[in-house]
């Protein structure tokens, strides 16, 4: 077996092939160590994490001071969620060479995000101490000094590795730290010179006109004026990241008089449908799951109980998940005046709904919620239920401005004092409201609650005025089955005669995320994100 020839065939991404001599060679050679580890890499590089860590533990038994063979071992344990093997194997490597630093950088982490801030200083300083130098570490130590507010230093770090031409991904990881850092600060001039110094694509700039676009414009000032967000949108006419962040700030601005038409226009940019959303959804072809392989997503993959029988095919569900409701959410735009033929579209792609929990909780007179999950296809929801009862709205981002439709929908983020009133007053008079309390900004007012994935952070506007109205309130669930969406309705909480908001909102928000962790355990792969939330939009 020709060692160099595998080596190649891993460089040129041809890993199944170089995989192939690895394991003939394991089987030929008189040295099976090297071939182990040759073996261990391609396998991890096909996402096979399960057995590259079974390779590498037999190569280590073969090579045990073998540096590589327990780098390996640390990276396949830390994909698997296994953080105090990951601990181990990398403090191997580190007492093998003190200037390793992938294990440097990826011990800190684990220290991080284990709350352990004073190991992780002790790794970075153990790491300069031996003389090592690397962007990966002195962004982990910026983290840290992020999270201990020691913001100056910080910066100084994030501003030498850019104006020493730190290069991708590295490089993005440090603008995007340092932008959020100026924003914490609301120091905007020095975000602005970041911008035009260091953002080098749209996709920077847009990221941090999401994150600026729900401030005043009295607050950002001559930094970011409504031409940075309305330049920004113009030259990236299709993103809908670039719309919401430019709408959002001229409607705070009150720069723009007809909204609806800019609602229109923009969604039938993004839309790609063409009309068939069914026959765009059948075209779909999301990315492959090995770039899923993060290890949040892992560690999340077993605390759903390992679902699908593999990581591999539990990922591609979840990315065609988002992959298709994204591409509904666009389909749903307020450009689809066309009622008849949105539904026609929807009686195709999903099963029919059976309303008779909510009806009988309408029956009492006081108003219904319906709350979901963002991360399902939850917006095919609100059109079945038009259908079927009167007064029904969205609670969202923005109104929908359809025809014949929207009148009842409620803006939640401009003014979350007003919509508080108006979502009440709403329930009073007998509405049906959907909302996703899930779905939050970072700005949103929240409250984290326990759930069997750690602490989640919920918006509770809507548990709040449910309390305030004496409505009732019913859990949907929409998820992908076959290619079709299917849905279901469980009770959730009412308030009880003499009970507190309070606790009423605890146990709301328990209840809710019971549901939500069932759903995602049993029905809907999606991805969860490793600060114990999920994720926040925006």
């Amino acid at each position: 077996m020709n060692e160099q020839h595998a080596r190649s065939l891993m460089q040129s991404g041809n890993y199944q092939g170089a995989l192939s001599l690895y394991e003939s060679w394991a089987e030929e050679t008189g040295a099976p160590g090297r071939a182990y580890l040759g073996k261990a890499r391609a396998l991890e590089q096909l996402g096979r994490i399960e057995e590259a860590l079974d390779a590498a533990e037999a190569a280590g038994k073969l090579l045990p001071r073998n540096l590589d063979g327990w780098w390996i071992r640390a990276r396949c344990h830390n994909k698997l969620g296994q953080s105090g093997q990951s601990e181990a194997c990398c403090r191997q490597v580190l007492a093998l060479n003190p200037a390793h630093a992938g294990a440097a950088a990826a011990l800190a982490r684990l220290y991080v995000k284990g709350d352990a801030a004073e190991r992780a200083m002790a790794v970075v300083a153990g790491f300069h101490q031996a003389g090592g130098t690397d962007a990966r570490v002195s962004l982990v130590h910026a983290g840290i000094l992020i999270s201990r507010r020691a913001y100056g230093d910080a910066a100084a770090i994030l501003r030498g590795l850019l104006d020493d031409g730190l290069e991708t991904p590295q490089r993005q990881n440090a603008v995007r730290r340092l932008a959020d850092l100026y924003i914490t600060l609301k120091d905007f001039p020095a975000l602005r010179a970041l911008c035009d110094g260091h953002v080098k694509d749209d996709d920077d700039k847009i990221r941090i006109a999401v994150r600026l676009c729900k401030l005043p414009p009295a607050d950002l000032g001559a930094s970011f004026p409504f031409s940075f967000f309305r330049e920004l949108y113009e030259n990236n006419a299709g993103d809908t990241r670039a719309f919401n962040a430019f709408f959002i700030q001229a409607s705070l601005a009150g720069e723009i008089e007809d909204t609806r038409g800019l609602e229109i226009s923009h969604a039938a940019i993004a839309d790609t449908s063409n009309g068939d959303i069914c026959g765009l959804l059948k075209r779909l072809e999301p990315p492959a799951p090995e770039t899923a392989a993060k290890p949040e997503n892992l560690e999340f993959w077993h605390l759903c109980g390992q679902p699908c029988g593999s990581f591999a095919a539990w990922a591609a569900r979840a990315l065609w998940n988002r992959e298709a409701t994204a591409a509904l959410a666009r389909y749903l735009g307020p450009h689809r005046g066309n009622r008849a033929e949105v539904m026609k579209q929807l009686n195709a792609l999903c099963a029919q709904p059976d309303f008779a929990l909510l009806a009988q909780q309408r029956s009492r007179g006081k108003g219904c919620l319906v709350a979901g999950s963002h991360l399902g296809p939850i917006r095919a929801l609100p059109p079945f239920l038009e259908d079927r009862f009167d007064s029904v709205g969205v609670i969202s981002d923005l109104r929908r401005h359809r025809s014949a439709e929207g009148q009842n929908d409620i803006s939640v983020r401009l003014n979350p004092g007003r919509s508080f009133r108006e979502i009440a007053m709403c329930l009073k008079q007998n509405a049906i409201l959907c909302c996703a309390p899930d779905g939050i900004w970072p700005t949103d007012p929240k409250r984290f609650f326990d759930s069997e994935f750690g602490p989640v952070a919920l918006q509770t506007l809507y548990a709040r005025a449910q309390y305030a109205s004496g409505a009732s309130c019913v859990w949907a669930e929409a998820y992908w089955q076959d290619g079709e969406i299917r849905f279901g309705f469980r009770p959730m909480p009412c308030p009880r005669a003499g009970e507190g908001r309070e606790a009423f909102v605890q146990r709301w928000g328990r209840s809710y995320l019971m549901h939500t962790v069932e759903l995602l355990k049993n029905r809907l792969p999606a991805f969860y994100d490793g600060h114990r939330r999920f994720r926040e939009r925006g």
